[in-house]
Order: structure tokens, then C-alpha cells, then sequence
């Protein structure tokens, strides 16, 4: 029963009616309150409305007014220091700072007050600071007769023609002699514009002489503007002082000084000739008395007498002379030597005390300020302080309300937020009660929700516009250079509220409907339509059909002829951004210009970025086919921020690193499993083959007289012991391909370990009638090696040489130490032809013997290499014809060189 009546329509009427009510008052408070922070309120003074004298408003201009009237009596003080003004006094232009009192003066550079005031009054102060400017425009570097003779002006060349032939007073003379308008320069400039008592026609002829550098057009010119203006106290001219004394380069500064120094007299002169001009154009009476000289400073001509008043008097004077309104009083005393003197607004002794001291510096100051509250002065910039005070006063008033006792019940600023929690509740009750019915809990839509959003976001923009006009309108009528007087101002706002009220209603109804739109989308869940959604979805459809055309045409295409479209594009793209640079950049004053040149820039630093990826990404595959071809399988190509063909080639090459890694795999289990099988197998033989052998020697001991047995036996012994090395050389090549050997590192003397083996050899060389020539070096052949391992590797060569070497020949083995290394030679003549390469008689069970008419398993090369390189040595074999050599070489230690003599290393 309740939710019926809350969802009827009264109730939503009742609800709307107090939300239209709250919005509405809302936005009148608020108004007032924004009024009051245009009038220069601040939020304490609009919760708790001060009157004008109390509010930081007034502090603030009459801290401005003293600041400024401070820094005119401080420019007069500086030239005058104290002194009355007086025409004959003189100032040194190059120490303006020392003003008439300074201690030292230049006679050259020393000049009258009452000179330099005239000098600004006349015609030769604009020519000379126009020249100081512009001297640079009209220096000729270099000079040609036919400039001057074939001048369209006749009277321009003729004048040029006679400066030629007339010498300047140094001795140059004028290239040329321009005739120029600067009337427009002199009516733009800042200061030194055209006065009454000047000559504006001359400016429109004025001649000036053109020289081949500055300082003489500055000279040539600025010569007969002082001779007919000014000149010093010795009457001589800064043009002739400076050329006289090789000055000519300071010539510059010195009409500078003597420009700015006229510019301040002048200003002094009108200063202190018009007091009452000052006392007219401010609301804010300054006093001040140096204790420490007696000068005094004021700008109420009243106030200027010829003895120092005392504040008392001034105080006096500011009370009854009509100075103040008796209900608004605002001033300040502050005497040191009188202690702390007690005002309405003694609160900003201290305040102003800092802002003599930074205008005049330190000092013994008495100083009286006030405010005229009758505000006389409506004239700029004090006509503002006027209007201030009126609209702030007519505002004050009105911030709170009033009871029938006429005292004061609440103010605006909190009512405000009152009204707007209020409106805030109803908004709340708005939002439960709509697409609701008393009948049923069903979600009743209206015709505007099946419109599209941007629909409703259109219709908000225009009246959200509508209500900003008319709300910004109604404060535009209170404008501080508005000509309502003070009469007109309850009317003013008046009708500013009036609009406030108008415009909260509109807003808080717009506000109200919207939300009612979309709540009712929201509890059905359907947002409705979007244009834009619509219109986006098909060009992005369409975008994405023509991007992957153009990108499978694109790859379709060769290298080269992808860099040329990428470059045609780019170039067509530069083009079209520079021909609108230039456009807009003429016609529009470079601000389109200047966003389009933004745009190609943002352009450009998007396809370096792209080339970037694309080039890191070469790059980064690049480095994973080196790290591939250099064995190092574990290394993959990072994909994560490629894409295109990068990325293609990238996941093809990690696929071929994958394979690659397989096949490894498979070949390292393939060869453990043959190193395994070779190794069990030899372990399997070598058990009986040692009870064969061990037999074998038995019967040999046994005295065996038949031959043909005994020689039977010799063979079978021969063979056992054959079988034991091929079974140990298979064992020993199994335990280095497998990497299943230890080594102990020591340092040995490689030269003994050649004379120990060719002593055991001397036999088997000798039955072969090999004669072994050896050549080894007096000094030791150190090295860091395992010794039996190194053992084993030159008995292998020289079991290679006693079974394939030639019979009758040398076999040649030679010792060198060679720097830091240690080098181990052996050649030998092949009995068999060596139709190989060096690298096919290095693998396993590879024979020089083809026939293999000779004892020998094919091992002995293989494993000699491997072990010389387990022991960081090198192996080479050397192959011509039926010559066959082996060079090894170790690096060379000295006996004192640190270290561990006998070091196990597991390979």
C-alpha cells in the first residue's frame, strides 16, 4: 500500500514540486554568494558579512595606493634627496642614483634638471631614442657609387651626392641619406610620444645619415640632434666628449643614460609641480616625516606645510576635514618614539611599516594613512575602489535573512547547503519513483527512451548552453565599469537574482528529466541505441577488411618493393602536412599552421618508433642466427614485442632452434648409448681375455719342443695382447667422447718425457729400420698437462710412425720453445699413399693403411687429439702426398710461476 502511494502521481508531483522549489533557491543563494566573491569577498566575510572598512578588500587597494604613492616619492627622493626641486641643479646622467647631492660629478656627463626636463619636451627626444633603436638599419657594409646615383628619390640622391664631397667633423663622411617617416614609430612608442609643444610634421621627413658602421651613424646623427637640443653644463655634447676621448663605442650607453635621466626628471618635475592632480586621483592619504633629515612626504596639498605637522594634527585634520565618513573610519599611525599608537586598523602597522622599509629603506618613519570613506575620487584607478565599496556594501547587506524583529536569522552561504541537501534527498526520491506505477512493479518507458544517446546529449548541450547564457547575462549587469550608480544597484541585483531563481528552476527540471531518461535505462538495462556506435562499428569493419587487404598485397610484394611503398607513403604524407603548414601558416597567423607542423612532428616520431621496433626486431634475430650457428642452443629469439614479418621469422628460426636442439638430443643419447655399449662390451672381453693371455704366458714358460706350436703360441700371444690394446684404446676413446675422464694437471718437463719415449721405442723404430732423428732444445720444455695422459699421446704418434712409416727412412721428431709457448714437432714418410684429407684420418677407426695390411685399431690419432685438447693444447696434422706431420703446442710455464703443482680436473 505504501509503495502505491509513493509511485502515484501525486506523489511524484508533491516530489518534483519541492525539487524545482530547492533547486531554485539553491541557485539564488548561490548567487549571492558568487556576487559576493566577484565583489572581492572572501568565504568568512560571506558567512559573516563585514562592512567595507573591516573586509581584507579595502586592506588590499590601500595596501596597492601607499605601495605606488611610496615609489613616486622614492623616484623623487633619489634625484632630489630631500632637496625642493630647482631647475639649476645638476645630475651626473652616468649616477642617477646619487642624485644633485652626489659626491663626485662627470662635467662631461653633468647636466640641469631644468635641461633634461626640456630636452623631453622637445622634438629631440623621440629623434634620439628612435636613433638608439633603430642605428643598426642604416649601417651600409659596403658602399657603391651607383647606390646613391641611381636613386628614384632626386632630392635623396642630391643629398647624398653633396655628403660625399662635405666631410662629417672626424673626417668620415655619409654613404647615404635616407629620408624616413617615423610618425608612426613616435605615436606607438611608450613614452616620448607627440606632445603639444612638438612638431609632428617633422617626424613625417625627418633625414638621417647613413655611415658604414654604429657608432658613426650614431655620431653623424645624434651630433646636430644635441647641438639644437641639449648640451651639458660646459656646453659640449656627449657625440663630441665621446669621439675626443676614443669613446665612440660607449657613445651608446651615454644617450641611453641621457634618455632615461630625462624620462625620470620629467616625471619628477610633473610630480612635484602637481600635487593636487595626485590628491585627486586616489581614495588613500599618505603622511610620512624622516625624523632622521626632516623631509616630508604627502599627496594632500593641505598637509604639505612649510613646518612638519604631527600625526596628532594630521589625525585631526583627517577626522574633521571631511576626510571620512563618521560610521566608516580607516586609518593607521605608527610613531616609534611615541609608542604603539591604537587606530581602527592598527592591525596593519607592522604591514605598512614593511612597505616603507622596502620602498625607502631603513629609516626613522612617522607615518599616517587613511582612507577617504567618502570616496571622492571616481575617477581610474581609484573609481574602481569607489564602485567596489558600493556593490560590496548593497551585497553585504543583502547576504542574510531577516526576521520580523529584523534581526538576523540565517545567512545565504549556509542556506545554500541546506537547500541543496535538500534538493539532493528529492533528486534520490526522483530517481526511486520513475518508470514506476502504483499497479505493478513493471518498468514503464516513454517514447524518449528509444531514442539514441547522442540524441539526448545534443538536447543537453543546447539547453545546458541556454541556461549558461542567461545566468552568465544576469552577472554582467554588475560589472565593475558598469554605469549603474549606487541608487541602481538593489535593482541590479535584484534582477541578477531573479535570474539565479529562473535558471536554478531550468537546471534543477533539466537535470531532473535526464536523470529520469536514464534511470528508466538503467532498470530495464538497455541504454538505447548509439549513432556513433553504430557509424564506429561499420568503419571500423570497413578499415579492418581494407587494412588486411593492403597488408596481404603489401607482403605479396619483394623487399625492395615494400621499402619504396613505405617510402612513397611517407613522402606523400610529408607533403600534404608541409603544403598545409604553409597554408594555414599564411592566411592564419601560423595557429593551424603551428598544430598541423605539431601533427607531422607526432607523425614523424610515430614511424621513427615503428622503424625502431622494426629494426630492434632485425636486430634481436640477427643475434639469435649468431648465437644459433654459434652452437648455443639454449638461447631463444624474445618475440614478445614484435609483429609482421619480425615476428614470422623469429617463431621460424626458435622452430629450427628447436629442431636443432632435438636432433642434438637424440645425437647425444644415440652416442652415450654407443659409448655405453662400446664400454660394456670391452668390459666383457677384457674378463676373459685377461685368463687368455694369462694362459698364453703359462704355455710359453711350459718347454714346448715342437716349433710349429710354439710358434702357434707366440701368434696366439701376439693377437691376446693386439685384442688388450684395441679393447683398452676403445675403452680409453669412450671415457673422452663421453667426457668421462679425469685429469691431473701438473706442471712436467715435456723434454724428458720425448727422451723417456724414444728410448722405449728404440726397438720397435730399429726392427722397422726407421731411423729417429731428435732435436730438442738446451733450455727446459715446461707444462702444465697431466703426464700420463701426455705419455699416451706420444706413444700414440710413435705407434703411428713405427707401424705406417716407410721403412729406411727418418722419422723426425722436434722440441722448440717459441715465445711463451712450447712446441712439439714429428714427420714421418707414410709407407702407403696419403689420398685423404688431414681431418678424415683424425676421426675413429680411420687408417693410413687402406689395406689395413698393418696392425691398428684407427684409434690412436683420435684419442691423442682429444686428450692434447682436454689439456688446453693444440693438435694439427699436416698431409702431403706421403709426408705426414703433427705439430702440438702447450703454452709454456716457468718453474717460479704460481700456481698448484698437482691440480685433479674431472672433464
Amino acid at each position: 500500500m505504501k509503495k502505491k502511494h509513493f509511485y502515484s502521481m501525486w506523489a511524484k508531483t508533491l516530489t518534483t514540486a519541492i525539487l524545482l522549489v530547492a533547486g531554485g533557491l539553491t541557485a539564488v543563494c548561490a548567487g549571492w554568494s558568487v556576487l559576493g566573491l566577484y565583489e572581492g569577498m572572501n568565504v568568512q566575510e560571506i558567512m559573516n558579512p563585514v562592512s567595507y572598512v573591516d573586509s581584507e578588500q579595502a586592506q588590499r587597494y590601500v595596501r596597492q595606493e601607499v605601495y605606488s604613492q611610496l615609489d613616486n616619492f622614492a623616484s623623487e627622493n633619489k634625484i632630489l634627496n630631500g632637496i625642493a626641486y630647482n631647475g639649476d641643479l645638476t645630475v651626473d646622467i652616468s649616477n642617477l642614483d646619487g642624485g644633485v647631492k652626489a659626491e663626485t660629478k662627470d662635467p662631461n656627463l653633468e647636466y640641469k634638471l631644468s635641461d633634461l626636463d626640456a630636452f623631453y619636451n622637445s622634438d629631440g627626444y623621440p629623434f634620439l631614442r628612435w636613433l638608439t633603436e633603430t642605428k643598426d638599419e642604416y649601417v651600409y657594409d659596403e658602399y657603391e657609387e651607383n647606390d646613391v646615383v641611381d636613386s628614384e628619390d632626386d632630392e635623396s640622391s642630391v643629398a647624398a651626392t653633396e655628403a660625399q664631397t662635405e666631410s662629417a667633423v672626424d673626417g668620415s663622411q655619409p654613404v647615404n641619406i635616407e629620408t624616413v617617416d617615423i610618425s608612426d614609430w613616435i605615436s606607438e612608442s611608450d613614452d616620448g610620444g607627440t606632445a603639444d609643444n612638438r612638431h609632428p610634421e617633422a617626424y613625417e621627413s625627418y633625414q638621417v645619415k647613413c655611415y658604414n658602421n654604429g657608432p658613426d651613424v650614431l655620431y653623424g646623427n645624434g651630433l646636430e640632434i644635441e647641438q639644437k637640443f641639449i648640451k651639458n653644463i660646459n656646453g659640449m655634447t656627449l657625440a663630441e666628449y665621446a669621439r675626443t676621448n676614443d669613446q665612440m663605442n660607449l657613445l651608446s650607453t651615454y644617450y641611453d643614460n641621457l634618455l632615461d635621466a630625462a624620462r625620470q626628471v620629467h616625471a619628477l618635475v610633473e610630480q612635484s609641480q602637481n600635487i593636487e592632480k595626485q590628491f585627486a586621483n586616489t581614495n588613500v592619504y599618505v603622511y610620512l616625516v624622516n625624523e632622521e633629515d626632516g623631509s616630508v612626504f604627502t599627496n594632500v596639498p593641505a598637509w604639505k606645510t612649510e613646518q612638519a605637522m604631527s600625526l596628532t594634527q594630521v589625525e585631526e585634520q583627517y577626522l574633521t576635514e571631511n576626510y571620512s565618513a563618521p560610521d566608516q573610519i580607516f586609518y593607521l599611525m605608527i610613531d616609534e618614539a611615541a609608542g604603539k599608537v591604537s587606530t581602527p586598523v592598527h592591525y596593519m602597522n607592522e604591514e605598512m611599516k614593511e612597505i616603507v622599509s622596502d620602498v625607502l629603506g631603513d629609516g626613522n618613519w612617522k607615518i599616517f594613512v587613511g582612507l577617504d570613506t567618502n570616496y571622492h575620487c571616481k575617477t581610474s584607478p581609484s573609481y574602481f575602489d569607489s564602485m567596489f565599496y558600493a556593490f560590496y556594501k548593497n551585497t553585504s547587506e543583502q547576504l542574510t535573512f531577516q526576521g520580523a524583529s529584523g534581526e538576523k536569522q540565517i545567512n545565504v552561504f549556509v542556506a545554500m547547503w541546506v537547500f541543496l541537501a535538500l534538493a539532493i534527498v528529492m533528486l534520490v526520491l526522483v530517481a526511486l519513483q520513475t518508470g514506476r506505477k502504483p499497479e505493478d512493479d513493471k518498468i514503464h518507458p516513454v517514447l524518449m527512451d528509444r531514442f539514441p544517446i547522442e540524441l539526448l546529449m545534443l538536447k543537453d548541450i543546447i539547453l545546458w548552453t541556454l541556461l549558461v547564457v542567461l545566468y552568465g547575462t544576469g552577472f554582467a549587469c554588475v560589472s565593475r565599469n558598469s554605469s549603474y550608480y549606487y541608487s541602481m544597484l538593489p535593482q541590479v541585483t535584484e534582477n541578477v537574482m531573479v535570474r539565479c531563481a529562473i535558471c536554478g528552476v531550468l537546471a534543477t527540471a533539466l537535470f531532473a528529466w535526464n536523470l529520469k531518461s536514464y534511470g528508466r535505462r538503467i532498470k530495464e538495462g538497455k541504454l538505447g541505441g548509439s549513432i556513433l556506435a553504430s557509424i564506429a562499428h561499420a568503419i571500423k569493419r570497413t578499415v579492418d577488411a581494407s587494412r588486411k587487404t593492403i597488408q596481404n598485397s603489401y607482403r605479396a610484394q619483394k623487399a625492395n618493393r615494400q621499402l619504396l611503398i613505405a617510402y612513397i607513403v611517407l613522402l606523400g604524407v610529408q607533403t600534404i602536412f608541409m603544403w598545409i603548414i604553409c597554408a594555414f601558416g599564411f592566411h592564419y597567423a601560423g595557429g593551424m599552421g603551428f598544430f598541423f607542423f605539431l601533427l607531422m612532428i607526432l607523425f614523424d616520431v610515430f614511424v621513427y618508433l615503428k622503424m625502431l621496433k622494426s629494426t630492434s626486431g632485425k636486430e634481436a634475430i640477427k643475434d639469435g642466427i649468431q648465437q644459433l650457428a654459434a652452437g648455443n642452443l639454449d638461447y631463444r629469439i624474445n618475440t614478445e614485442h614484435m609483429s609482421g614479418e619480425n615476428l614470422e621469422l623469429a617463431e621460424e628460426i626458435n622452430k629450427v632452434r628447436d629442431g636443432v636442439e632435438k636432433a642434438v638430443d637424440n645425437q647425444m643419447k644415440s652416442e652415450r648409448l654407443k659409448t655405453d655399449l662400446i664400454t660394456n662390451v670391452s668390459h666383457d672381453i677384457k674378463t676373459p681375455l685377461t685368463s687368455i693371455i694369462n694362459y698364453v704366458d703359462i704355455l710359453k714358460r711350459e718347454n714346448i719342443q715342437d716349433e710349429r706350436i710354439a710358434g702357434y703360441i707366440e701368434i696366439l700371444n701376439r693377437k691376446a695382447l693386439r685384442l688388450k690394446q684395441l679393447t683398452e684404446d676403445l675403452v680409453e676413446a669412450s671415457k673422452i667422447s663421453s667426457g668421462n675422464i679425469t685429469l691431473t694437471m701438473q706442471e712436467i718437463n715435456l723434454k724428458q718425457l720425448i727422451k723417456q719415449t724414444n728410448g722405449e721405442f728404440e726397438e720397435k723404430f730399429a726392427a722397422k729400420n726407421l731411423n729417429l732423428i731428435c732435436d730438442l732444445p738446451e733450455e727446459q720444455m715446461l707444462i702444465r698437462a697431466d703426464g700420463r695422459r701426455m705419455f699416451r699421446v706420444i706413444e700414440n704418434l710413435y705407434n703411428n710412425a713405427a707401424k705406417y712409416a716407410m721403412p729406411g727412412t727418418r722419422v723426425y721428431v722436434t722440441g722448440s720453445v717459441e715465445g711463451d709457448t712450447v712446441v712439439f714437432y714429428m714427420k714421418n714418410v707414410s709407407e702407403s699413399p696419403l689420398n685423404f684429407k688431414a681431418d678424415e684420418l683424425l676421426e675413429r677407426f680411420v687408417r693410413g693403411d687402406v689395406s689395413r695390411s698393418t696392425e691398428g685399431s684407427g684409434l690412436g690419432l683420435e684419442i691423442a687429439r682429444n686428450l692434447t685438447v682436454m689439456q688446453d693444447g693444440t693438435f694439427d696434422l699436416y698431409l702431403d702426398g706421403d709426408l705426414f706431420k703433427v705439430t702440438i703446442t702447450f703454452k709454456k710455464i716457468s718453474k717460479a710461476e704460481p700456481g698448484p703443482k698437482n691440480k685433479q680436473t674431472e672433464v
